[in-house]
């Protein structure tokens, strides 16, 4: 009965360090359970879990980090942890209704719906007012010329265009790198 309230899991670390360890409110966040399987600097790990909601962190070279890539979770302190729901897990025994029940759930998550007509015709949602002010329509500040105003933050990564005048598109797109912004512009022509 204990085995069967036990799910193996497989964690993963593939943001390299030397020494990775895991711990987790499986655990009690005590003693971390030491790299088990490595592929360069990547780190797996397979550890019976009890069903339910778990937190875990991994330790990297003697620093506790999250994995960016996985779910996360702040705790009631404000710390982030990593976290796995393995609540509904449900493993194969060789039933044959097992795969049946298993490819109609996946079939009733993916089935084909037919929207209305009002669907297709409907405008589309405005563009949000932070990125109705684009940087290339800024003039700039009085005593530098080159220099464009700093833009917002919600502003960065957006891939901007005018209106084609005269066989001519104008595409932006500003990035920014530690504290400065860099804005590459594009122009295209119609031939």
């Amino acid at each position: 009965m204990e085995d069967e309230e036990e799910v193996p899991t497989v964690f993963r670390w593939e943001h390299g360090g030397r020494q990775v360890y895991l711990t987790g409110t499986f655990n009690d966040w005590q003693k971390q359970a030491r790299r088990h399987c490595c592929f360069g600097n990547d780190f797996t790990y397979i550890h019976n879990l009890k069903k339910g909601k778990h937190a875990f962190k991994f330790v990297v070279d003697d620093e506790w980090r999250f994995a960016p890539d996985q779910p996360t979770v702040a705790d009631v302190e404000g710390r982030i942890n990593n976290y796995i729901d393995v609540s509904s897990f449900e493993g194969y025994t060789g039933d044959e209704n097992f795969l049946l029940r298993r490819d109609k759930s996946v079939a009733d998550l993916y089935a084909r719906e037919i929207p209305d007509l009002d669907e297709y015709t409907k405008d589309p949602p405005p563009l949000p007012p932070h990125l109705r002010h684009i940087i290339l329509n800024k003039p700039p500040p009085a005593n530098d010329p080159n220099a464009l105003p700093l833009p917002q933050h919600v502003a960065l990564n957006h891939l901007y265009c005018t209106a084609i005048k005269d066989g001519m598109m104008v595409l932006g797109v500003t990035l920014r790198y530690r504290q400065k912004a860099c804005t590459t512009v594009y122009y295209s022509c119609s031939s």
